[in-house]
């Protein structure tokens, strides 16, 4: 691997120490500057199955245009979405975690597989009668869900920025744009899908920040939130790991290579130990940056120490554990729970990362989801990196 000194201007662009308040798909299109452009380095692929393909035509087809396209009404998602499918991990601490809910017998008998262009035949077919009948009473009655979000914010557009198939499941990651008084915004969010035999889907685990969301419909929750002075739902320890686990029983594990078995094996421990220990290790040194697409920073090695340095002061027996990993390519994508005590309050909350290892088996990229409304010190994390909590 050949190694090219970067020149004055090229440092000053491409490998600053913190970068703040840049377009999102610096974060994904050039996800790898300077790490590629420097050092070579670049997304490894993989041979998709059968059933990896359907399920990546499905979300880059029906599930995108069900937010876009078809949305009206959300009548969409009554024929895609299997019953309380949707999940929204970043509110669990305001919402609570509910309890699985099981898939009857009698619900998967019948369903037999279908690909994605039989599903779209279908589904279109659905549209053109139940659905005409289901929007014209819909219409009629007060807005929901993205319906009530897109009238609140008629321009609010999602495209997807990656897409990562594993067995019946699909790690995506979308980027969602729009005005606010004027002013173009935007925010991303990841998301886990989980698709049964015949195209329909069983989960769909939304990592969104609701406070940064087209008409924020979950800013509302904020200061009760912060203020109650007692712990909030989905704070019993153990009950998030019931939630990350839902539908775990349905999924179909495919065959990992050997550097997919090493990278997952070293997300599930030199990763997690190097926030418990702050043992960074793990961490290729010139190269790793930690970005925050939430947040809208990333920033180099030194300045993640400095931080998780100040949140392991602050909060000392803040913890994290990987629940689910996922390993293609090169990357690996992690969700944990991390959970610490306040005010001598049990808190914790679910978070999902996705990491770059290099061929060395270092992560050059530690890409992550969280929010600073519900996060171990997040006033200091705010604070280092001069950004505001609102």
């Amino acid at each position: 691997m050949s190694h090219h000194e970067l020149t004055e201007q090229e440092q000053r662009a491409f490998n600053q120490e913190i970068t703040k308040s840049w377009a999102l798909d610096y974060f994904y299109a050039f996800d790898n500057i300077p790490l590629k452009f420097h050092y070579k380095d670049h997304l490894v692929k993989r041979e998709l199955t059968e059933l990896e393909q359907r399920n990546k035509a499905l979300t880059e087809g029906i599930w995108l245009d069900s937010y876009n396209l078809d949305c009206v009404c959300n009548v969409p998602h009554l024929y895609l979405y299997r019953p309380q499918a949707l999940q929204l991990p970043l509110q669990a601490y305001q919402r609570g975690s509910g309890q699985p809910v099981p898939i009857s017998e009698e619900d998967t008998q019948g369903r037999t597989y279908r690909t994605a262009d039989e599903f779209k035949t279908h589904f279109d077919a659905w549209m053109s009668k139940e659905g005409t009948d289901l929007l014209d009473k819909l219409r009629k009655e007060p807005a929901t869900a993205e319906w009530m979000i897109l009238q609140g914010s008629p321009d609010r557009t999602m495209r997807l920025v990656s897409v990562l198939p594993l067995g019946n499941r699909v790690i995506a990651e979308c980027i969602i744009t729009w005005t606010e008084n004027g002013v173009i915004k935007e925010t991303a969010f990841p998301v886990i899908l989980l698709y049964d035999i015949d195209g329909t889907v069983l989960m769909d685990r939304s990592y969104c920040d609701l406070i940064g969301w087209p008409s924020s419909p979950g800013s509302k929750y904020r200061a009760r939130a912060f203020k109650s002075g007692t712990a909030q739902q989905g704070q019993t320890k153990g009950a998030l790991d019931t939630y990350l686990n839902r539908y775990n029983s349905r999924k179909v594990d495919m065959k990992l290579d050997s550097t997919e078995k090493r990278n997952k094996q070293l997300t599930e421990g030199p990763w997690v130990d190097a926030y418990n220990t702050l043992d960074t290790r793990i961490f290729q040194p010139e190269r790793y940056r930690r970005q925050l697409p939430l947040q809208h920073i990333s920033y180099k090695l030194n300045t993640a120490k400095q931080i998780e340095s100040k949140i392991k002061e602050v909060s000392p027996d803040r913890k994290i554990r990987a629940v689910n990993t996922y390993a293609i390519g090169n990357q690996v994508g992690a969700e944990c729970i991390i959970s610490w005590t306040e005010s001598g309050i049990y808190k914790e909350t679910p978070f999902i990362s996705f990491l770059l290892f290099d061929h060395e088996g270092l992560i050059i990229r530690d890409r992550s989801y969280i929010t600073l409304d519900h996060w171990p010190g997040a006033a200091h994390v705010a604070k280092e990196l001069a950004i505001a909590l609102d």
